[in-house]
């Protein structure tokens, strides 16, 4: 597994555009901030990487198993609770790359895509979808996952 962490982890960003900061959970747990935020529209940095010069959104060999963006920016609290209900990690899919385009959030994977309106599901299969998946972001929370 190309990973850091060499095992899956759950990795939440909040970006406080009021503050000028974000911080990093790991498994439900803070574990570092930084001076800035990261804007949710228009060309942005997803994963570490710059869209605009095409690069490797996440580094070579990961995976990414379900992705999720709020209307609103989650406590300390909320982050703990989502950790503690995420969905079990199917190895049979995976999304690899999500990023912003033309105002869609554009998911590319293999396996089968599902969404659910919350964290814990249930998980439905999106119709006729295929990679690269392309979504207008209307809904206040929609969360993706591949199996």
């Amino acid at each position: 597994m190309a990973s850091v962490f060499d095992t899956p982890v759950h990795v939440v960003i909040v970006s406080d555009s009021a503050a000028g900061e974000s911080h990093l959970y790991i498994n439900g747990v803070l574990s570092g901030h930084w001076a800035g935020s990261i804007p949710l529209s228009g060309q942005v940095k997803v994963m570490g990487a710059r869209l605009e010069q095409a690069t490797d959104h996440m580094g070579g060999g990961s995976a990414m198993h379900a992705w999720a963006t709020y209307a609103g920016q989650l406590t300390a609290a909320e982050v703990a609770s989502l950790y503690g209900s995420r969905p079990e990690v199917v190895q049979a899919g995976a999304i690899s790359s999500v990023a912003l385009s033309g105002g869609n959030v554009v998911i590319e994977y293999t396996g089968m895509l599902k969404s659910a309106s919350s964290v814990t599901g249930p998980y439905s299969a999106v119709a006729g979808a295929s990679s690269p998946y392309s979504v207008s972001p209307t809904k206040a929370a929609e969360f993706y996952i591949a199996e």
